[in-house]
């Protein structure tokens, strides 16, 4: 079960912050608890990405306080972030695509300090291929050639090899068909109930409020309102910031 009201999980506190002397994300405060499967949506250009970003050290912070179990990770590089616990599927997958798909998984391990073939990494592997079986019957072929839908469980999956507390997801749909999106949605969901903390940024709020336990909106840099599927659409407030993307189109 989440954990509120303690330092376990990710607390966001007054957070500013952007891109050389402009300034995207303005004052941003949320909490993701232990356990927790938490949205962040909003229209393009909303901040979302940026936000994202200023978590994991890829942005400039100028004010906030970032902690992750307690720990401050305001001014940390990303990869030490990364050490920390905190595991990032970027926008468009990052994947390489000129390695096989077992190649791109194995990246996951990078903060290991363990060599590829030890029994934790075959231990880890295996895991993934559990998830998404179709990754060990690709294992081989390279990932540029999979379909959209494919290599966003490779993106994830590499993800997961890290073994994070916190998984954190900048546009899991994008340019996915409905039906592959309802599919990546499922699997971060069956994640999350297998202990993961999950934090997904998605245009796509449909998707999104489906399976979170709490959503951020976020307009203009800043968060305007938070809740539940149910308490977003009871106060109007979810239709006016998020239209038509409330609704998944079949």
């Amino acid at each position: 079960m989440p954990t509120s009201g303690s330092d376990d999980g990710l607390r966001v506190t007054g957070l500013t912050a952007g891109y050389g002397p402009v300034t995207v994300v303005r004052d941003v405060t949320l909490e993701v608890g232990r356990g927790d499967f938490v949205g962040v949506l909003g229209a393009n250009g909303a901040g979302k990405t940026t936000l994202l970003r200023a978590l994991v050290g890829d942005a400039r912070v100028t004010a906030g306080s970032v902690t992750l179990d307690g720990r401050e990770l305001r001014g940390l590089p990303a990869h030490r972030v990364a050490r920390a616990g905190v595991a990032v599927v970027p926008e468009g997958r990052g994947l390489v695509p000129e390695l096989s798909v077992r190649d791109n998984l194995l990246l996951g391990t990078a903060t290991w300090n363990r060599r590829y073939s030890s029994p934790a990494v075959t231990r880890a592997l295996a895991e993934v291929h559990d998830r998404f079986p179709v990754l060990g019957e690709r294992a081989g072929q390279l990932a540029g050639s999979l379909s959209g839908g494919e290599q966003q469980m490779v993106a994830i999956g590499r993800a997961l090899m890290a073994r994070p507390t916190l998984l954190v997801l900048d546009e899991p749909s994008l340019g996915l068909a409905p039906r592959l999106v309802r599919q990546v949605f499922a699997d971060l969901a069956q994640a999350n109930r297998d202990g993961i903390t999950v934090l997904v940024a998605e245009q796509n709020a449909a998707a999104a409020l489906r399976v979170a336990t709490r959503s951020y909106v976020m307009h203009g840099g800043r968060v305007v309102t938070e809740g539940t599927a149910e308490q977003l659409e009871a106060s109007g407030l979810r239709s006016a910031f998020l239209g038509e993307g409330t609704r998944e189109h079949r």
